[in-house]
């Protein structure tokens, strides 16, 4: 993957309880190089991940955090 270039994940549940779908949740990952990711819904706020936690919080770190 080069530097720079972005992926879409989503989920489309459906509850069981209505057979409702459930709202999907799309996230952007863009990797800026290195180990370090841009993560966010799409066209919203983002939070950056850095595998090895030098300029911002590793994907641990920012696990804990979104936890607690």
């Amino acid at each position: 993957m080069a530097s720079g270039s972005s992926h879409t994940a989503s989920t489309g549940a459906t509850d069981s309880t209505t057979s409702a779908p459930k709202r999907e949740a799309r996230v952007e990952v863009t990797w800026t190089g290195e180990h370090r990711f841009d993560t966010g819904r799409p066209g919203g706020p983002t939070s950056r991940l850095d595998g090895d936690g030098a300029s911002s919080q590793s994907p641990v770190d920012g696990l804990h955090s979104a936890l607690t």
